[in-house]
C-alpha cells in the first residue's frame, strides 16, 4: 500500500484527489486499491473536513509529520508557501505532487529541481488543465496546421482572480500558462501583457507565430480560437475530467518510479507567470530564453 499524505487540505483540489483515492466509485470499485491517504494538514479546519469526506485516518498539526508517508501531494493554496512546505521531502528522495502554481519564485522553483536530482525525487503536479481531453486533442491538429504553415495566430482564455489572497495572479495563472503550453508549445519567445481592470492580456511570440492569452477575470467559461488560412476554428475547452486525468499521472509515476516529464519543465511555468507580471507592472516586452 502506498500511503499519501495531502498538504493543504483547503483546497478544493484535495478533495478531489483524497475521495478518487479512498472511496469507491460509483460502481462501489475502488479506483487505486494500491493507494490510501493517510494523513491531511490544512489551514484552520480544513483537514478534519477532508478527513471526514474522505476517511483519512490522521489529522496532523504541521506540514514538518509526513515523514512516515511513501509520498506527499501538496495543495495548499498559497504558491509562496510551496517550497517551504515540501523541500524537507525532495531532499529525502520522497517523490512528490505540487499543485499549480509550482512556485511563485523562479529561484525557488529551480532549487526544487536542483535538490530533486541530487536526491533522486520525482515531481509532477502544476495545472491539471493541461490534461483536458479538448486539450490534448486540439495540441495535434494544431500542430498539424503549424507543420502545414496554415496557422496564422490564435488565442486562449482562463478565469484568473487578480486580487485573491493566495498571491493574487499567480493562484490561476498557470492554469492558462500550462495549457497554452499543452498547446502550443514553452518555448515562447516574450511576453507582452497588458493589464486594465482585472482583466490581463498578453501576446505570446512563438518563433512562427503569436498568440493572445486572455486572462478574464469572472468568465468561467475557457475556449480557444485558431484563426487559419482556411478558415476559424472555435474550440470550447470542457475541463470538469481534469483531476482525474492528473491522479492518473501521479498514481503512475509512484508505480513506475518514472518521470512523467522532463523535470526541468517545472520551471517554464513559473519563469513565464513571472514575466507575464513583470510586463503588465512595467509596461515592457519581457524576452525569454535569452531571445533579444
Amino acid at each position: 500500500m502506498i500511503e499519501v499524505g495531502i498538504i493543504g487540505a483547503e483546497n478544493t483540489h484535495s478533495t478531489s484527489f483524497a475521495t478518487a483515492l479512498n472511496l469507491p466509485d460509483a460502481e462501489g470499485k475502488m479506483r487505486y486499491e494500491d493507494f490510501q491517504v493517510v494523513k491531511a494538514f490544512g489551514v484552520d479546519d480544513s483537514a478534519s473536513q477532508l478527513a471526514e469526506k474522505a476517511n483519512i485516518p490522521h489529522v496532523v498539526d504541521s506540514p514538518d509529520d509526513f515523514e512516515d508517508c511513501d509520498t506527499v501531494m501538496i495543495t495548499t493554496r498559497w504558491g509562496s508557501r510551496h517550497y517551504d512546505q515540501i523541500i524537507k521531502y525532495i531532499r529525502q528522495g520522497m517523490h512528490v505532487f505540487i499543485d499549480k502554481p509550482y512556485t511563485v519564485s523562479v529561484d525557488e522553483v529551480k532549487q526544487l529541481v536542483e535538490e530533486a536530482k541530487k536526491s533522486g525525487s520525482l515531481i509532477c503536479g502544476g495545472s491539471a488543465c493541461k490534461y483536458a481531453p479538448d486539450v490534448v486533442a486540439l495540441a495535434e491538429k494544431i500542430k498539424e496546421l503549424r507543420e502545414k504553415g496554415q496557422l496564422t495566430t490564435a488565442s486562449v482564455n482562463f478565469n484568473i482572480f487578480m486580487n485573491i489572497e493566495y498571491d493574487g495572479f499567480f493562484f490561476y495563472a498557470p492554469h492558462l500558462i500550462e495549457m497554452a503550453f499543452a498547446l502550443f508549445g514553452s518555448d515562447m519567445r516574450s511576453v507582452y501583457a497588458n493589464r486594465v481592470g482585472n482583466t490581463v492580456i498578453v501576446i505570446a511570440e512563438y518563433v512562427d507565430i503569436q498568440v493572445s492569452l486572455h486572462f478574464t477575470e469572472g468568465v468561467f467559461q475557457t475556449a480557444c480560437t485558431l484563426y487559419t488560412k482556411g478558415g476559424i476554428v472555435h474550440q470550447p475547452i470542457d475541463i470538469s475530467t481534469i483531476f482525474d486525468e492528473e491522479l492518473k499521472v501521479f498514481v503512475e509515476m509512484l508505480r513506475t518510479k518514472e518521470q512523467p516529464f522532463p523535470l526541468e519543465s517545472i520551471i517554464d511555468p513559473v519563469v513565464v507567470a513571472d514575466a507575464i507580471y513583470r510586463s503588465y507592472t512595467t509596461g515592457e516586452k519581457i524576452c525569454l530564453n535569452n531571445e533579444a
